[in-house]
């Protein structure tokens, strides 16, 4: 059951929705043979085919035992798929229906000869030690070598339903490629941040993610602004909070917000390729070669350009984002001192660090179960 805040969005949706000029259906085959198409004019056939062609290619290769997961029997059980939705740019999104529910698989490339092979004979232990390598790079968080086996199971749970079982060339072969896509990677090493969706699955190159309420914001959402912002501090108290690496969000925008079922007075990060450890993204601000402080920008993440022409430490902190670009455009010039996340974004009598000790008290009794 979804929390108060969806099922409001949902009602306020159900009243609005305008019916589409047209139904898209995408029935289509394995081999990409169209049972049943009704389209816009304004998209090519080709745009219905493609998507079947990647899901083809990643099935044909789960059946010569080239790529594995958890998903793929599933996924690949069917011989035909209705897809929905599909995107292709920075990533691929292919979201079908599954039993009357949307499935959303995600990867960084649509095949899996896009990356990198592995060797057929390569050393199982000098395997997992690049796994171990890649997250220690990635998320900064000192994961230490004794605990290697329950890293690999964490990012390959499927180790799990088979110990003591080596992994197989399918499955370093599909770990590898997932492991050289950051989203990924951050989505199952930091679930206990609590503000990133839930890996369901993998397949291969891909990922099924955790089927979110996208959250867009709407002239009609005014009435729930409270709420909301209830929200956007849950999501924001996490970030501060995790463990001793505060997560830098450096692509914040409404659009990006998702609810999930799981986590009632917060948002979810929908898309987690610019969410970084602290350190981790200071350390990718010093190896920026600078000559002004435009050169030291990562999204809505800046730094300045120091006198040895390298990016210093991130400048602005998570709460300026988050007032700029989603509190102010709610709530404007109206607040008072007695609401302390308002006067977070506002107050100037005060300075970050008061500011940010302020909202811990208020977090600590207004969001405790957050």
């Amino acid at each position: 059951m979804f929390h108060p805040l969806a099922s409001l969005l949902f009602r306020l949706l159900q009243r609005a929705v305008v019916p589409p000029p047209f139904l898209l259906l995408r029935y289509l085959g394995r081999h990409g043979e169209a049972d049943t198409i009704m389209r816009g004019d304004e998209l090519a056939a080709a745009e219905y085919l493609r998507p079947i062609e990647i899901i083809s290619g990643l099935c044909r290769a789960y059946e010569r035992h080239e790529v594995s997961g958890d998903a793929c029997s599933r996924l690949c059980f069917r011989d035909k798929w209705e897809v929905t939705e599909f995107y292709e740019g920075n990533k691929v999104v292919i979201v079908m229906k599954d039993g009357g529910q949307q499935a959303v698989f995600k990867s960084s490339h649509p095949f899996i000869e896009d990356f990198r092979p592995v060797s057929r004979d390569e050393n199982e232990d000098t395997f997992t030690d690049q796994v171990l390598e890649k997250v220690n790079e990635l998320l900064m968080l000192g994961w230490p070598r004794h605990y290697k086996r329950h890293l690999v199971e964490t990012v390959w749970p499927t180790l799990l339903r088979s110990p003591g079982q080596p992994l197989s060339y399918a499955d370093r072969r599909s770990l590898q490629a997932l492991m050289h896509q950051d989203e990924y990677v951050t989505f199952r090493v930091i679930p206990l941040s609590r503000v990133t969706p839930q890996i369901i699955g993998t397949c291969g190159h891909f990922y099924q993610t955790e089927n979110l309420v996208a959250f867009r914001m709407k002239g009609y959402y005014m009435n729930l602004k409270g709420k909301i912002l209830v929200h956007l501090m849950g999501t924001l108290k996490l970030f501060y909070e995790f463990l001793n690496e505060p997560l830098q969000w450096c692509d914040v925008r409404f659009e990006n917000l998702g609810l999930s079922a799981e986590y009632p007075k917060r948002f979810v990060v929908m898309d987690g390729d610019l969410l970084y450890t602290e350190s981790r993204l200071n350390e990718i601000f010093h190896q920026k070669p600078c000559a002004t402080d435009e050169d030291c920008v990562i999204g809505d993440c800046v730094a300045r350009c120091t006198a040895d022409l390298t990016c210093s430490d991130r400048r602005n902190e998570n709460l300026i984002v988050f007032c700029e670009k989603l509190i102010n455009p709610l709530f404007g010039n109206n607040w008072s001192k007695g609401n302390k996340y308002l006067a977070a974004c506002h107050d100037t009598a005060s300075n970050f660090t008061q500011k940010l000790n302020e909202l811990r008290l208020t977090w600590s009794w207004s969001l405790s179960e957050v």
